[in-house]
Formats: structure tokens, sequence, C-alpha cells
């Protein structure tokens, strides 16, 4: 059974798959806790803030942008499955 992600680890999980120093994934949680990130216009926000923030090209902050919905996405699933965890 697998633990629930607190910010630390989801910052490091950022890091190690994403190939991205500890830094740039502390500024993509920022980025993304600043935002609503379900909505169309949220992403736009966070992907648009991506670029200017981490000066990457616009396919690197989509992935960047899908990546961390999927970790959100399969914590909520987990919590779903076992809310009592």
């Amino acid at each position: 059974m697998e633990r629930p992600f607190n910010k630390s680890e989801f910052i490091l999980e950022l890091s190690r798959v994403l190939s991205y120093s500890q830094e740039m994934s502390i500024i993509i949680t920022e980025i993304i806790e600043n935002h609503f990130f379900i909505t169309p216009k949220g992403k736009e926000k966070i992907i648009d803030e991506f670029i200017l923030k981490l000066k990457i090209d616009d396919q690197q902050a989509e992935r960047i942008y899908e990546f961390v919905i999927q970790i959100i996405k399969n914590e909520l699933k987990n919590k779903l499955k076992h809310p009592f965890k």
C-alpha cells in the first residue's frame, strides 16, 4: 500500500521524473499552488507561467503540466480507493 504524497515528496518526484533540479521543481509546485488548475483558463495560465518563469518552450511546459496533473489524479484516485489510509 502506497503512502500519499506530501509536498516535499511531490517535489522529489517531479525532480526525479522530469530530471529537473529541486529548485525548478519547487518553482513548478509554487506555480501549481497559485492557480486553479482544473479549468482550461487555469491550464493556459499555468503553462504561460511555466514558460515565463522556467524559460522553457511551449511543448516542455505542456509536458510538465500533463505530468503534474497525472500525479494529482493518481493521488486523488488512491484517496478514493483507500479513504482512511
